[in-house]
């Protein structure tokens, strides 16, 4: 019985070819079909769009309490590392364009935090934030001269952010006992920003799909 030819890949993943993100090394050493380069490239847009997201509740919640429910060490992290990683990582178009809205979000919640949170003290919190953002690019750099794959690192350390973010909130609330910056729509969005992020590594990391 003569074997059936393989079947091309699915139409949308054969549209979208030209749109994927650049093909991390572990993925290219596996040669993988245009089918797991579309899961991988949507889940990383499904990221983006949820942090996004959360920035924007983030910030809409601290311009109405004039106070942000993000710790500002966990602020400063994560203005560092999407300046850091977006210099570092993006290598196409897409990627530039989506680090950079990341940055402008983040620093459109950093301006409302200053502006409101700290009315008073704007030059000091503003240079406390450069010297903090300064700070968490440096150690990023130094992982960086010891672990060369920036990509791991990036996702490692994002994690370990997000979890600051979220104890930090919850330490906030339960033990300030304070509600101003929160909002359910933040925590409704960010686990699934994790949930994103996860399953795109464990993806990669397992071979879940076959490749």
């Amino acid at each position: 019985m003569a074997s059936l030819p393989p079947s091309p890949p699915f139409m949308l993943a054969q549209i979208v070819e030209r749109y994927h993100v650049a093909v991390h090394a572990a993925d290219a050493g596996l040669d993988p079909p245009q089918s797991y380069l579309l899961v991988q490239t949507s889940l990383v847009l499904c990221a983006g769009l949820l942090w996004t997201m959360a920035y924007l509740f983030y910030s809409i919640r601290a311009f109405r309490d004039h106070k942000s429910a993000m710790p500002l060490y966990s602020l400063y992290a994560c203005l560092a590392w999407e300046l850091f990683y977006w210099i570092v990582l993006a290598s196409t178009s897409f990627e530039w364009f989506g680090y950079g809205i990341w940055f402008v979000a983040d620093l459109v919640h950093a301006a409302i935090v200053i502006q409101y949170q700290y009315a008073d003290q704007k030059w000091q919190a503003t240079r406390e934030m450069c010297r903090g953002v300064g700070f968490f690019c440096v150690g990023f750099w130094t992982i960086s001269i010891f672990n060369p794959d920036h990509e791991s690192s990036a996702f490692f350390i994002g994690f370990v952010i997000q979890i600051s973010i979220s104890y930090g909130s919850l330490y906030d609330i339960v033990c300030g006992e304070d509600m101003k910056g929160h909002s359910l729509e933040i925590w409704f969005v960010k686990p699934r920003t994790s949930l994103s992020q996860g399953t795109q590594s464990l993806i990669r990391d397992t071979g879940a799909l076959g490749c």
